[in-house]
């Protein structure tokens, strides 16, 4: 039998081959837009005008921080680009689920790392906290007290935050900053006086969540974990990465040295 007359006649033909193709395509529009190469985020709802991952958040970032909330906590359609995880998004059908393969990619990719801390202590800041350990994702409470409790209660009653939790929570894993878990169960068992709306949410989902339950994540069986190369490179550093200050510096530099 031929090379051509096989091709065609067996499972692994060409266009089963152009699918797989196409497919991968399909499954990398999470990586796409974490290395800034895609613009996937629409400017505004529904709008064919998009941004990409460094547009959206400078976008966000030199906006005042009232509207920053506000566009944070209205806008729905952002949230699955920003902490994408195994499972479809049941609220948003122009996102993508991971797949194992970008999965792999972007954990062994330092500016990927980046841009995913970048958002990740953007999240806690609407939620009323601050990242103030680089190695072990320590949390503290905002320290204006005023904006602190605005905060814990604008998560308080707007429920479709649970969910988002419980997103970050499995994008944590994803992206190889697992080790960033526990400090984030921990911001809302040592505030739960003033999140008591979500005591179902963290009992129910975000406990599993952090357990790796797939139920919750979604993760592929036997998919093995790793920690993202964004802690090697911290070692290499050979800083102490603890403290606001030193978070916001080792971004920075990280930006510039990483980033395009």
């Amino acid at each position: 039998m031929s090379d051509d007359a096989e091709r065609k006649s067996s499972p692994g033909s060409f266009e089963t081959e152009r699918e797989t193709e196409d497919k991968r395509h399909k499954n990398d529009r999470n990586s796409q837009f974490y290395r800034n190469t895609e613009a996937t985020i629409p400017k505004l709802e529904c709008a064919e005008e998009k941004w990409t991952a460094d547009q959206f958040y400078s976008e966000l970032m030199n906006r005042s921080n009232e509207k920053r909330y506000v566009f944070m906590e209205i806008r729905h359609d952002y949230i699955q680009w920003l902490f994408p995880t195994f499972g479809q998004s049941m609220f948003n059908s122009s996102s993508f689920s991971l797949s194992p393969y970008e999965v792999i990619e972007m954990r062994k990719d330092a500016a990927v790392a980046v841009r995913f801390v970048r958002f990740y202590k953007m999240f806690l800041d609407f939620l009323g906290g601050e990242l103030v350990d680089l190695e072990k994702g320590e949390i503290r409470v905002n320290t204006n007290k005023k904006m602190r409790l605005e905060r814990f209660d604008n998560f308080n009653t707007n429920e479709h935050n649970f969910f988002r939790v419980t997103r970050i929570i499995n994008s944590l894993r994803a992206f190889g900053f697992e080790r960033y878990i526990p400090q984030f169960m921990k911001f809302f068992e040592d505030n739960m006086a003033s999140f008591k709306h979500c005591l179902t949410s963290f009992h129910k989902f975000w406990k599993k969540a952090a357990q790796n339950d797939r139920s919750v994540s979604k993760e592929p069986e036997n998919f093995d974990y790793s920690d993202s190369i964004f802690f090697d490179e911290l070692k290499r550093g050979g800083k102490e990465y603890k403290g606001a200050r030193a978070v916001v510096e080792t971004l920075n530099e990280f930006e510039k040295k990483f980033f395009d």
